[in-house]
């Protein structure tokens, strides 16, 4: 796989995947219904491991806050990404623009510059890119159905699933033959946020017991131009496209679409899995990224001598990326007490970053990596379950490079995990767990979470949540700091205490979260130019949520409030986009809204049809304008791309949709549905931030959708 020119063009990995289409399958029809038709209590007592545990544990009982999205919910949903539908779904989570890199996850008011405290895994094999930008890959498709559901752990989660697992593990499980009975063709297409998309979902179960499911996904990625989501900046400025002087506060010509797919090139995913008896082997490919606008400094005329770079007209910040990823996984029951998991994987991850300046390098390269798991089972007693394995991970990166001076280099990790689960009590449940992680690069780094679980009448449960989480620098900066011979580089740490209940009946499910967070923080310091732990920010915050089912009706809400206690800078002169607090300016995180409200309704209409509405609520900007005032403060160059009477940039963020499904006969059904709607009354409604706190910010297009799904 070559990045370089030919980076993101069809390669053979994507064109022998898209063959494989051509093989016969017959005709199999069957509503894989029996997860959504259970009720919420039932769904409460299923058995699960790796969702938040290593032991099996029931779903009510796991030691952590999880959000659970099916494919029924994603079909009902509507979103047009990953990003979106986990906006619209999980408590507390953020989508934060970026000028110059991909959009931003953040839960619990921690985020970050690059996606580095998110995990994203496919089938418990973990897709991060290490090298620079963390879990970017799989979070761009529109159509997602060979996604069975996705598992959301909230919180820290790197004492069970690895380094950099600080804020938020987003756990996606795909189809496989015994899961997937009904093969699909669906085509969808989007108007103002411009789009189009194609899949194919076939499946097959075999005599002699194989079974063999595939997906292909083929979508071109169009965004909206500048009318149907205009740009605003916080200063004035003159465009480089038209010549035209635009006031703060005004839509900024630019020739970027939002959300446009990288380069303008169509976006590819593909997955296979050959299922025989305990044994699965899957290959997944996938080829996507995004344009964004850049900031003002690059998009207008430039008028301070030392920023004339020589721009004549306006660039984007352009991000692609392709990962080929090979898992071979068994899992062996040795008696009726002890059970043997193992897994060995290999993925190529190639990255693509165009700046929008011809004198800046551009960042190509890719990295290797071979995995190996392997997790050892064990039911001690009636009440005591253990778990044991070890990981190793072999990562070459470097590969396919040119920029940054990179030659290629290796490192080495390994890890022990292990979880204890014992029950003292038939009202108690205890977790002791934790993971111990050796990297070349670093010492060993210990991540341990204890946990007890409590209920009386397997209704109302208490859980106490105790965990350490850690994860290092991104690989090249880790590299370039071990290759100056500097060792002082710190991990970033993230010790949590979390108080959850949880009242779950037939019909309804109420979940309270308060929790508490001191974290060690990686992040870039802008004073000396350098990615180092600027600081210890401490912080609380609770989460609510409410689900109700009756009859036709469906409802889920969830509000959650996050608050800054302190920010301690670690070293005097360090400078951190995170908070202005500790520079005198308020005491709030900064590119945080403290408040979110989430709310979604779906109702069967007839027995064929479904309305579904969701709102997303997000406010409480306090802290980016305190680090407004701060960069007013700080004199310089602040004042030409921030005004200090500037607001706009610091209101309410709203997003409202609205959608409809028909199932049209018992083999076809046709969705519509509408973005973002209340555009249409006030479109800075529809704003979303961009990071570091400048005011800037786009609208997202009030935009409709519709697609139609045939089975065969």
């Amino acid at each position: 796989m070559h990045l370089k020119k030919d980076m993101l063009k069809p390669t053979k990995y994507s064109g022998a995947f898209l063959t494989l289409s051509l093989f016969i399958f017959p005709v199999a029809y069957a509503d894989d219904t029996r997860l959504w038709d259970m009720s919420l209590q039932e769904l409460m007592n299923v058995k699960v491991s790796e969702t938040g545990t290593l032991t099996e544990t029931k779903w009510a009982q796991i030691p952590a806050a999880v959000t659970r999205v099916s494919q029924h919910d994603i079909q009902q949903l509507g979103a047009r990404s990953l990003l979106e539908l986990l906006e619209i779904t999980v408590p507390s989570l953020q989508v934060i623009r970026h000028h110059w890199e991909l959009p931003h996850i953040g839960l619990r008011g921690v985020t970050s510059d690059r996606e580095d405290k998110v995990m994203i895994r496919v089938n418990g094999r973990v897709m991060n890119e290490r090298s620079a930008r963390g879990a970017i890959t799989e979070r761009d498709f529109p159509l997602m159905r060979d996604i069975k559901h996705i598992d959301v752990i909230r919180g820290a989660g790197s004492s069970m699933y690895g380094l950099g697992a600080v804020s938020i593990v987003i756990d996606i499980t795909t189809y496989d033959a015994t899961s997937h009975k009904e093969n699909s063709a669906s085509i969808r297409v989007g108007a103002a946020s411009v789009f189009s998309a194609f899949d194919i979902n076939l499946s097959k179960d075999f005599d002699n017991g194989l079974g063999i499911y595939f997906n292909a996904e083929l979508a071109d990625i169009k965004g909206a131009n500048h009318k149907d989501a205009p740009l605003f900046f916080a200063a004035d400025g003159t465009s480089i496209s038209t010549g035209q002087y635009v006031a703060k506060g005004q839509p900024f010509p630019t020739r970027s679409r939002d959300g446009e797919g990288f380069s303008s090139k169509p976006f590819i995913k593909s997955h296979l899995e050959l299922d025989f008896e305990n044994t699965k082997f899957w290959l997944r490919y996938t080829k996507a990224g995004r344009n964004s606008a850049t900031t003002l400094r690059y998009i207008a005329e430039p008028y301070i001598s030392e920023l004339d770079l020589g721009i004549e007209k306006e660039g984007l910040s352009k991000i692609g990326y392709e990962q080929l990823t090979a898992t071979l996984d068994q899992s062996h029951k040795l008696n009726s007490t002890l059970k043997l998991d193992w897994l060995i994987s290999f993925d190529k991850t190639d990255v693509k970053k165009i700046q929008p300046v011809d004198i800046w390098d551009k960042n190509i390269y890719g990295e290797d990596e071979l995995f190996a798991k392997v997790l050892a089972s064990w039911q001690v007693a009636n009440n005591s379950n253990i778990a044991l394995g070890f990981e190793y991970s072999y990562e070459k990166f470097g590969v396919r490079s040119i920029g940054d001076n990179l030659s290629p280099w290796h490192t080495h990790t390994n890890s022990i995990i292990g979880e204890w689960q014992w029950r003292p009590h038939q009202d108690w449940l205890v977790f002791m767990g934790g993971r111990l992680d050796n990297h070349t690069y670093s010492d060993a780094e210990f991540s341990p979470r204890f946990s007890i679980v409590y209920s009386k009448d397997q209704i109302n449960f208490y859980k106490l949540i105790m965990t350490k989480s850690q994860r290092m620098k991104t690989a090249i900066r880790l590299h370039n700091q071990q290759s100056r011979s500097d060792t002082s580089a710190k991990p970033e740490v993230l010790n949590s205490l979390e108080a959850r209940y949880e009242r779950t009946t037939d019909n309804n499910l109420l979940g309270l979260s308060a929790y508490y967070i001191d974290l060690d923080t990686l992040g870039w310091d802008q004073a000396n130019s350098r990615s180092t732990v600027v600081g210890n920010q401490t912080q609380w915050g609770f989460e609510f949520e409410y689900k109700f089912e009756i009859d036709h009706h469906r409802f889920n809400f969830s509000q959650a409030f996050t608050k800054l206690i302190d920010f301690d800078i670690a070293q005097p002169g360090t400078q951190t986009f995170i908070t202005a607090a500790p520079y005198g300016f308020g005491n709030d995180l900064a590119d945080w809204g403290k408040h979110t409200s989430k709310f979604w309704y779906s109702y069967q209409l007839t027995e064929n049809t479904n309305l579904t509405t969701t709102l997303r609520a997000i406010w409480g900007f306090e802290g980016s304008r305190d680090y407004r005032d701060y960069r007013i403060a700080l004199g310089g160059n602040s004042d030409d791309i921030i005004s200090k009477d500037w607001k706009k940039g610091y209101k309410k963020q709203l997003y409202l949709n609205i959608g409809l499904h028909h199932q049209l006969s018992k083999f076809s059904n046709l969705t519509f549905n509408l973005h973002n709607i209340l555009g249409v009354i006030d479109k800075d409604l529809n704003k979303r931030s961009y990071r570091d706190s400048i005011g800037s910010y786009r609208n997202e297009a009030t935009a409709m959708s519709i697609g139609y799904t045939m089975n065969f």
